[in-house]
Order: C-alpha cells, then sequence, then structure tokens
C-alpha cells in the first residue's frame, strides 16, 4: 500500500520556514506523517468506537460484556456489518478492512476463551481478560499499521482469523456437545431450574451450530489467499471462498436469534448467569422467575 500524500487532505496549517529538502516541494509537510501513521490513526478510532460501544451498552461492566449471549450477538453484528464492509469498500485489502476483520477475530477469541480455552479465568477475571484481549488486539494493530515497511499485514490478519475461526468452532462443537450429553440430575435441582437449564442449554447449542457453521467456512480462505498471492492460483478461488463464508453467515445470523426468545425473561433472574454452564443455575426456585 503505497503512500500517497498528494491524497491527503490541503494543509491547513501555515507554512513552516525550513530549508529541509524533504519539506520542500509540491508534498510539503504532509510528509510529516507517513502511511503507517494514518492507519494506526484509523485503527484507534475504530477499535474505539466498536468497543467503546459495546462495553458501554454493558454499562461498562466487564462480567457483563462477557456474557455468552451478548458475544453471540455482536458476533452475529459482524456478519451483517462484513456486508455493509465489502459494499461499502470495494478495494479488496484496505485498512478499514484489517480493523475490521481485527475486531471481528477479537470476539471470536473472547467467545473461544469464554467457552472452551480458559473458561475459569474469565469466570474468575473478567476484567483482565478483557484488558488482555485488548492489549493483544492493540499489539496486532501495530504491527498491521506497518505493514507499508514490510508488505505482509494481511498475512497476519488471515491467519489470525484461522486461528480464531479454529477456536471459535471447537467451543460451537462443545456448545452442542454439552447440550447432546446433558442428563438430568434430579437432586438438589427443582423442576423449575432444571427447566430452565434445559432450555439454557439449547440457546447454547444453536449459537454453537452457528460458530461450528462459520468457523468450518472461513478455515481455507487463509490457505487460497496465500496460494493466489504466493503461488499463482486463479483469485476465482478466493471469491467462491469468500461466496462460502457468506453463505454460512446466514446461519450464524439466524441460529441464535431464533433461540432467544428462551432467555429473554431468564435475565430477569440474577442467579441465571450468561449461560447454561453458569454454577449459578443451582440456586433456590424462589430466586427464579414465577412463570416460564
Amino acid at each position: 500500500m503505497a503512500d500517497n500524500p498528494a491524497a491527503r487532505p490541503a494543509n491547513i496549517v501555515p507554512e513552516i520556514p525550513t530549508h529541509n529538502p524533504g519539506l520542500i516541494g509540491p508534498y510539503g509537510t504532509s510528509r510529516l506523517y507517513n502511511q503507517s501513521f494514518d492507519n494506526l490513526a484509523y485503527g484507534i478510532l475504530q477499535h474505539g468506537i466498536v468497543f467503546g460501544l459495546a462495553f458501554g451498552l454493558r454499562w461498562f461492566q466487564p462480567r457483563k460484556a462477557l456474557d455468552l449471549y451478548y458475544l453471540s450477538t455482536l458476533f452475529s453484528l459482524t456478519a451483517i456489518a462484513a456486508a455493509i464492509v465489502f459494499l461499502w469498500d470495494r478495494n479488496p485489502i484496505t485498512v478499514l478492512k484489517f480493523n475490521f476483520f481485527l475486531e471481528h477475530e477479537a470476539i471470536e477469541y473472547l467467545i473461544a476463551f469464554k467457552v472452551v480455552l480458559a473458561p475459569r479465568l474469565v469466570a474468575r477475571h473478567p476484567g483482565w481478560t478483557l484488558l488482555l484481549c485488548w492489549m493483544v488486539l492493540s499489539l496486532v494493530t501495530v504491527a498491521v499499521s506497518l505493514t507499508d515497511h514490510y508488505k505482509h499485514g494481511a498475512d497476519i490478519v488471515v491467519w489470525g482469523a484461522f486461528s480464531s475461526d479454529t477456536a471459535l468452532a471447537a467451543a460451537g462443537v462443545k456448545l452442542v456437545w454439552t447440550w447432546a450429553t446433558h442428563k438430568e440430575v434430579v437432586e438438589p435441582f427443582s423442576r423449575r431450574t432444571r427447566e430452565i437449564r434445559k432450555r439454557l442449554l439449547r440457546v447454547d447449542a444453536m449459537a454453537g451450530l452457528a460458530m461450528v457453521a462459520h468457523g468450518v467456512a472461513t478455515m481455507p480462505v487463509p490457505i487460497l489467499y496465500t496460494l493466489v498471492i504466493y503461488d499463482n492460483l486463479s483469485p476465482d478461488w478466493y471469491s467462491y471462498a469468500w461466496f462460502a463464508v457468506f453463505v454460512a453467515f446466514l446461519p450464524a445470523i439466524g441460529l441464535p436469534r431464533g433461540a432467544f426468545p428462551d432467555i429473554e425473561w431468564a435475565y430477569h433472574a440474577e442467579a441465571l448467569g450468561g449461560s447454561a454452564n453458569s454454577s449459578k443455575t443451582t440456586h433456590a426456585v424462589e430466586e427464579l422467575p414465577k412463570a416460564l
């Protein structure tokens, strides 16, 4: 991505008296800023808005922000946002897309950490989990912003997506497996608590199916991208790989939403937590809603 100072807005400050030959010419002091600086500024803006809103909608409470159903909703919204990004920005490789994919991958990693990679860490230290994920996202964004120096920012993004999609698919498999192998325990649970837990497990499983569909469909993309860029494979393969990803987006958007009526009432009971896997579903019946 070559730097083009002429494409930047005109200077809005007076000229600086300088004899530096690098600052004299048609581009003037605009050369004080390079493309890497612009890339990082875009990254700060995008990540700040996206995750600021996502965190703010949960009243800046880490535990609520890491609720499995809320993360599933964010995951589905990124699927819709992907279509908007691809239609609005027709250039296949841009900083806007880089940052968007990093945000999408961050949500996938959070889901994977919540479900399969480090569920105890997320449950005990939600604030530290979010801080750790933000620091990793920041470091990767800095590396991608410097892509003009080594030309491999896209490689970092696409192979990071391969890793996050693999982890997401594993999380989805675990959610479906937990639902499929669930056995009711009569004691010490009440009938009402068992029914709630069964419903929430079903919701988890439907969200898990969406995660598996998306994760498996997206895994070939980085492989085909590498073959197209470095091994002269026909670019049509890359296009059809993304076509398959967007086909998988349809169930990824619809499956969790179809199950959400089962959990809408559950949020009135603080004891239920954010998933059927929460041990807080063992609370007494009087703490649960009176009507299902």
